[in-house]
This record gives structure tokens, C-alpha cells and sequence, in this order.
């Protein structure tokens, strides 16, 4: 080997050194941020066993049990057993709540475990139903099983204080109905401080995303509880501004103090068939329980009467489960002594000759190039994993619908990959830049990005400020510590230094990009390669010290890792049992025509939709289904079906008189099946002049009058109406039904494909495996 091949190899070999190091920096903040490992079966009684716990995800989670099912039934009659099973209190909770023009009807279970003392409770809430796409193991029989588990290891212990309070909600998934009941109860008047669990994903570890407004008290108590805490009030302050809703958002806005914990990896299954107890996480389980069970002996020896709501504060993980915290009210400060720390070295480098003003405008641009041309070759690569069409559908139409689960079935292979190929062509462009600008002015100009989101940030969302604040200042003192130094020191040497002050930076803001990942998908690839782009610019000088040892090879490299991450997970990313093709097929069946049939919203049929739209060779077809969706009016793919052996919905008049008011009609409606929905809706021309369903008032009235059951009592229900004395009544009975009716030979969804669920693309009049009941009934 010559002596100039020798060099090189051992410029690279130094290069992957530098660059190894901060790698390696970030794998232990990852690691450290994992969650814990999950306790074995036989562990002491006093402690939570995610193995333990998981034997009520088997049980709860057999099926979906969507509010108003059987099986939602089944759940709530599980969950009231075992509560006895265990000698806590326990009993239900049923609830009408009327909300417009719908009647949500819900039963929730409330168990409590009595206190030494008398005053208020620690509330731990869970809702127990799922969507009707999948079995709801995560989304949310984690958060049930974990109560269960808990109640079972606080019985075991020594007793607390306060009443620890276990409210398993109904109907979260509808609207959050059995919280509006929850907390509008007595229960809410003894409750002191709410902890709420929650899913969306099936893996990771538990982020508490949210607490009410005035945090401060309940922050510091938080830190002290010796829990495992995930936390950031970054997230917290993000999730405030979004229009997401859980049933923690229903005590917060009753002005109780709390928490709000969900694991949130793993995204592809949330809401699916795969939300199952085969693929749930038992360390996701197990921190999901160190919070129910560490909160709840912390909590429940602590007096939580009086006013519990302190001056809100900034909050974050430091290496691990460590929690600094400080209030919110220093952040300003804290964003100024940043700012002019970092004018002060742009100032002392300028004062030291290592700066000019050219330079330091030439380093500003030359960031925002390399971040600009890394957003845009990591967006050409996600249109080419996941679709140039889809990728504007999802952009044109908001990050809340996707047109699928395609790209974020690889969700963080393909996060990875977009960090890669963005470092990748961020130190290609930063080798160009070099040769031209002196490296101070490189990363004083990369700094000067940094300042700019402190500024914002500050401005506009002050609890994350910190984000910024903590990197900018490390490294801004350490740029002013290099200028200190001698003008002909190896600038290796300082490279070596400032990477000693880059590392706290490194250490905040690495778990962001995971995090970010894991939250918002890499459906946003552009924005999570400038967020990756900002962690670079806290490194330029070893960026630059990299490519001066070896040139392009390392960027090359990545550039070829980041690219083989992709073709690998595009080349696996057919149909399977593991990442289902997502279809739709409804049934509808109306009694008045005696006709029924089969229709979907899919854009274009796979070869298992289409055997119901192709029978007998007849060529697909689409066309209204008003004759089941009244208030429906597009067009769907459509195909005559057998007629099923179902029950219509019946309406029989009770009572029928009239007065001064008015004709006064009350209509009994009832069904044989369980519904998970009734809708009633005036079709004649009669003018309601009020309504009453369950002794409450219905808002609204005049012609088209309607109302909504979400769930559905089994025995039925009475509707009264005031109309005028000469009207004539006739209504429409439509009832949703979970499920497909079962024809003999019928062809089963092969397991490669799932229902479409409501995360998929907007919003429809109905979803796969739903079947629609309709009837008119004429009172004359």
C-alpha cells in the first residue's frame, strides 16, 4: 500500500471514529428512552407483571366491541367480575347523554378501593371499547388490563391514604360519551388528581403528552413518584393546538388536575385487526402499569384537597427516565441568555479576526441550502416508496386522513433511512461549501437557524422552548470558547472540543427525531429532514472535520445505506398478514323494496371485493345507495345481494293523543339484533314541534326532524313527538349492524386484507363490515 492509499485509509478509519462517536451518543439516549422490561408472571404480589396483565388482553380483546355490541357487553361484564373477584368495589355506571340531535348510550364500571383517610381520590381511567376494525388490544385493553393489574397489586399491598378510583369508560371511541358521564358525577366531585391511559400504536414506551393547564404541583409530584416518565411538555404544548380528543380531555376540561400516557409506536396496526395481543408490546404494557401502580401509591398518600393548581412548567427527559423540570415563567429568561450567548461568541469571533460578517451571512445561507436540498431529495424518496399520487392526496387533504397504511407499514425503517440519506447530502453539501468558508462561519451560520426556532418557539410556544434554548446555549459557549483559543490550533483540536459542548444538545434533541417519527409518521419526511438537519448543525465543525479526513466516501456510503433501507422495505411491502391490503364491503338490506345489496367506497376492486360485484360475470357497476343511506348521495360501487335473514326494525305507536300542545305521538322503536346505531328521521311532511327521548329534550325540530342512537338500549327505547293535530307520521327506522351477514359458500376476506379503518383517507356515511337495516313505517 503507498503512502498516500495508507492516509486515506486512515482518514477514513478517523472519520468513522468522530462520526461513531456521536452515533453512538445517540443510540444510548435511544436506548435510554426505551421501555422498561416487562415482569414475569410469578414476580411479588405487590408489584405490576405485565405477564399478569396480559391475561385480561386475552380475554378482553378476543373480537371488537364497539360501544352498543354484545361483545361490548361481554367486556364491561369481564371487567365488573374481576373487580369483585378481587374484593374491590365495583358497579356500573349507565348514562343518555343527549348531545344535539344524538343520544349516546353508554354503561361505564367505576371501581374504587377505600382510603385510610377521607379526602379526595386518585382517579385511573381506561375505556374498554374498541373501534370496530380490530380487537382493541392496545387501543385500549392495555390501559384496562393495567388498572386490573394494578387494582389486583394495591389490594396485595399496604393501604393508602386517599381512595384510589378505577373508572373503566364506554364509548371513547364514539365521542368520548361515558367521560361526559363520568365527570359530570358525583365521582368527578371526589376526584383530586386524574391519570388516563391510552394507545395509539402497539409498541414503545409510555409518553405522558399531556397534562392540564396549571401543571406545576402536579409536575413535581410526578418527578418524585419514582416512575419511568416519558415526558415533555414540548408534546404536551404541540397536543394542546391539535384537534384530537381522548377522555382525559373531558376532565381537564373540568378543571381537575392530571395526566395523559399513551404509547404511540407502531401506527400500522392502531385501529386494526392487528391491534391484537399478539402484537402488543409487553414492555409497553409494563411502563403502561409502572405509571397506573407508581402514580397511585404516590398519589394516594399525598393530600389532594384545596387548589392543586400551580404556575405551569417546562419539562423534559435528561438521559434516561431523568426529569428536569423548571417553571415555564424562567423560559424567557432562559431563551434570552441563550440568544446573547450566541451573539456574544458571533461577536467575540468577529473581535478575534476567526469571523467576518460575509462569512457569517455566506455560513446562514449555506445552512439553509444543505437543509432545503436534503428535505428535497428525502421527499423525491418517499414518492418513490409511496406514491407520487398518494403523497399529494395526503398533503392536499391534511396529515389527519392517509390515503393508506402503505409507507408506515415501514415506518421506521423508512425514518431511518430519511435520517441517512439527509445526513448524506447534508455533508456532500457542506464538503462544497469548505473550500469557500472558513469553518467558524459555518457553524456560527447553522447557529443562527437555531436562534431563529428559539425565537419562535418562545414566541409561540413557550413549554418547548426549551428545545432549542438548552442546545443553542451549550454550543454558543462552546463557539465562544474556541475563539479563546489560539487562531493556529489544528482545527481538528477544536472540532474535538466543540464536540464536547455539542453533546448536551445531542442529548435533548436526538429523542425529538424518534418521537417525531413515532407521532406524526414519515408521511412528513420533509419536515423530519430539516428537523434532522438542525441536529447536524449543532455538529458542523466535525461534519466538516469528517469530510476533510475522508472526502465523500462516508456520505456515499450512508447515501447507499439509506437507499438500500428503502428498496428493502418497498421490495416487502406487498400484502400479508402483517401489513393487510385494506379494503371495504358493506351490506345493506332495505324491508320496504325487499331488495338488498352489496356496495364499497374502494377506488378500484381487488380480487376479493370483486367476486361481489362480478357475479354471474356481470361487469362491475356503481351506483346510489339512498335506498339504505337516505342522506347519502354519492355513488359507490354497488351490486344486487341475497336477501338476509334479519328482523326489520320495529315501530309501534304507544300512545297517541291529542291536546292544546298539539298531537302528542310516542313511538316505540326496538330491534332484535344489537345495533351499534339507530337513526329515526321523519320523511313526512310533519312539523315536529318538540321532542323526548329518555325524559330529556331533544334540540331542534321542524320537517326532517331526526335523531341518533349510538348504542342501543336492548330493550328499546320510546320517542315522544308534539306535532300538529292533522299531521301524518312516517318514519325511517335504519339500524348499523357490526359484521356481514354469513351466506353458506360466502367467500371469506383472505387474511392478507382488513377492513378500512376511519384512520384511512376522509370521512364516509359508512365503513367496511357494517351492514345497514332499513324500514318505513307509515302511522296514519
Amino acid at each position: 500500500m503507498d503512502k498516500v492509499a495508507f492516509q486515506n485509509c486512515v482518514g477514513f478509519v478517523k472519520a468513522l471514529c468522530v462520526a461513531g462517536s456521536f452515533f453512538a451518543v445517540g443510540l444510548f439516549v435511544e436506548y435510554s428512552l426505551s421501555p422498561p422490561l416487562p415482569i414475569p408472571a410469578d414476580a411479588l404480589a405487590e408489584e405490576f407483571s405485565a405477564l399478569r396483565a396480559m391475561r385480561h388482553i386475552k380475554e378482553i380483546a378476543k373480537e371488537p366491541h364497539p360501544l352498543g355490541s354484545a361483545a361490548n357487553e361481554a367486556v364491561r361484564n369481564y371487567i365488573l367480575d374481576t373487580l369483585r373477584e378481587m374484593h374491590v368495589e365495583a358497579e356500573t355506571q349507565t348514562s343518555r347523554h343527549v348531545q344535539n340531535k344524538t343520544i349516546f348510550v353508554t354503561t361505564n364500571v367505576i371501581g374504587r378501593i377505600p382510603g385510610t383517610a377521607s379526602g379526595k381520590a386518585f382517579m385511573m381511567m381506561a375505556h374498554f371499547d374498541s373501534v370496530p376494525y380490530g380487537p382493541g388490544a392496545a387501543d385500549d385493553g392495555a390501559g384496562v388490563a393495567a388498572l386490573l393489574e394494578t387494582a389486583r397489586a394495591l389490594r396485595a399491598g399496604r393501604p393508602l391514604k386517599n381512595d384510589v378510583i378505577f373508572a373503566f369508560t364506554d364509548g371513547e371511541e364514539a365521542g368520548e360519551a361515558g367521560a361526559s358521564k363520568l365527570f359530570a358525577s358525583r365521582w368527578a366531585d371526589r376526584t383530586g388528581v386524574v391519570l388516563n391511559l391510552e394507545a395509539r400504536g402497539c409498541s414503545g414506551p409510555s409518553l405522558l403528552f399531556e397534562t392540564s393547564r396549571n401543571n406545576g404541583w402536579i409536575m413535581s409530584e410526578a418527578a418524585k413518584a419514582g416512575v419511568s416518565i416519558r415526558a415533555s411538555s414540548l408534546m404536551a404544548g404541540v397536543y394542546r393546538s391539535l384537534p384530537f380528543n381522548s377522555d382525559f380531555s373531558i376532565a381537564r376540561d373540568r378543571g381537575l388536575q392530571g395526566f395523559n400516557v399513551a404509547f404511540v409506536d407502531d401506527f400500522r396496526w392502531y385501529h386494526t385487526k392487528n391491534d391484537s395481543s399478539d402484537h402488543l408490546s409487553l414492555a409497553s404494557l409494563q411502563n403502561h402499569g409502572s405509571y397506573a401502580l407508581g402514580f397511585a401509591k404516590h398519589f394516594g398518600n399525598l393530600p389532594l384537597d384545596g387548589d392543586l393548581a400551580k404556575p405551569d412548567m417546562v419539562y423534559f427527559n435528561v438521559a434516561g427516565s431523568t426529569l428536569v423540570s423548571y417553571p415555564e415563567a424562567w423560559s424567557g429568561s432562559i431563551a434570552w441568555a441563550s440568544g446573547i450567548m450566541f451573539a456574544l461568541a458571533v461577536l467575540l469571533g468577529a473581535v478575534r479576526g476567526r469571523m467576518t460578517i460575509s462569512g457569517f451571512l455566506g455560513g446562514i445561507l449555506a445552512f439553509a441550502l444543505a437543509a432545503v436540498a436534503s428535505a428535497f431529495v428525502v421527499l423525491l424518496a418517499l414518492a418513490a416508496v409511496y406514491g407520487p399520487g398518494k403523497l399529494f392526496t395526503q398533503y392536499a387533504s391534511g396529515a389527519t386522513r392517509l390515503p393508506d397504511l402503505i409507507a408506515v407499514s415501514h415506518n421506521a425503517l423508512y425514518g431511518w433511512a430519511f435520517a441517512a440519506l439527509t445526513v448524506s447530502v447534508f455533508m456532500i453539501c457542506y464538503q462544497g461549501f469548505v473550500s469557500r468558508l472558513r469553518s467558524e462561519n459555518l457553524a456560527a451560520g447553522a447557529l443562527f437557524w437555531w436562534a431563529l426556532c428559539l425565537l419562535g418557539m418562545q414566541c409561540f410556544l413557550p413549554s418547548g422552548s426549551y428545545l432549542a434554548a438548552w442546545p443553542l446555549l451549550f454550543a454558543a459557549l462552546g463557539l465562544a470558547v474556541s475563539f479563546l483559543g489560539r487562531k493556529d490550533e489544528p482545527a481538528s483540536m477544536r472540532a474535538y472540543l466543540l464536540g464536547v459542548f455539542a453533546v448536551p444538545g445531542l442529548v435533548l434533541v436526538v429523542p425529538a427525531y424518534s418521537t417525531f417519527l413515532a407521532t406524526v409518521l414519515v408521511m412528513t419526511a420533509p419536515a423530519l429532514s430539516l428537523l434532522m438537519s438542525l441536529i447536524l448543525g449543532l455538529i458542523v465543525p466535525q461534519i466538516l472535520l469528517v469530510v476533510l479526513l475522508c472526502g465523500r466516501r462516508l456520505a456515499i456510503c450512508l447515501g447507499c445505506l439509506g437507499a438500500a433501507m428503502l428498496i428493502y422495505g418497498a421490495v416487502n411491502s406487498g400484502p400479508s398478514p402483517e401489513r393487510p391490503r385494506l379494503n371495504s364491503l358493506a351490506y345493506g338490506m332495505n324491508f320496504d323494496t325487499g331488495r338488498a345489496a352489496w356496495f364499497s367506497y374502494d377506488g378500484e376492486l381487488d380480487e376479493w371485493t370483486s367476486r361481489f360485484f362480478t357475479a354471474d360475470g356481470a361487469r362491475p357497476r356503481r351506483g346510489a345507495i339512498t335506498e339504505f343511506i337516505s342522506t347519502d348521495k354519492r355513488e359507490y360501487w354497488k351490486a344486487p345481494a341475497p336477501v338476509a335473514a334479519y328482523e326489520a326494525p320495529q315501530a309501534k305507536i304507544v300512545e297517541d293523543v291529542v291536546t292544546a300542545e298539539g298531537r302528542i305521538v310516542t313511538i316505540h322503536i326496538s330491534m332484535k339484533e344489537r345495533p351499534l346505531e339507530v337513526t329515526v328521521r321523519l320523511t313526512s311532511d310533519a312539523d315536529v314541534r318538540s321532542a323526548e327521548v329518555f325524559g330529556q329534550k331533544l334540540e331542534g325540530g321542524g320537517k326532517g326532524w331526526s335523531v341518533k342512537f349510538r348504542g342501543f338500549p336492548s330493550e328499546g327505547t320510546d320517542v315522544r313527538f308534539v306535532v300538529a293535530r292533522s299531521d301524518r307520521l312516517t318514519l325511517e327506522v335504519g339500524a348499523t349492524l357490526l359484521g356481514l351477514p354469513n351466506f353458506a359458500g360466502a367467500s371469506v376476506r383472505p387474511d392478507y386484507m382488513a377492513v378500512e379503518p376511519n384512520t384511512i383517507r376522509r370521512p364516509w356515511s359508512f365503513r367496511g363490515d357494517t351492514t345497514f337495516l332499513v324500514r318505513t313505517v307509515d302511522f296514519r
